[in-house]
């Protein structure tokens, strides 16, 4: 038996506020790196992005609002920026 999961719109727009405010600690740690160092926090966007990215696509089933193609598109930053980050950490430091 297939059970359903009724679309919540708090969970990914909670997930979003969460990945904008990781996001606001990588750019300030990518501007200063002074202390306290509070940018290694943001390397967590992956699995927040990951995880409500996952939950809009499984629970959406035949909607398609602008505003999820936004959130998804949002999601899917979260998930490429910060590896782009540490890649770009890894050619400087070859």
């Amino acid at each position: 038996m297939k059970t359903t999961v009724r679309f919540n719109k708090w969970i990914p727009i909670t997930l979003l506020t969460v990945n904008l405010l990781l996001l606001l600690l990588l750019v300030e740690e990518l501007i200063d790196a002074t202390e306290p160092n509070y940018g290694v926090w943001s390397f967590l966007m992956p699995v927040f992005g990951w995880i409500s990215f996952y939950y809009i696509r499984i629970t959406s089933k035949g909607k398609v609002h602008v505003s999820l193609k936004i959130m998804q598109g949002l999601n899917v930053f979260f998930i490429v920026f910060p590896l782009i980050i540490i890649g770009w950490i890894i050619i400087l430091m070859v």
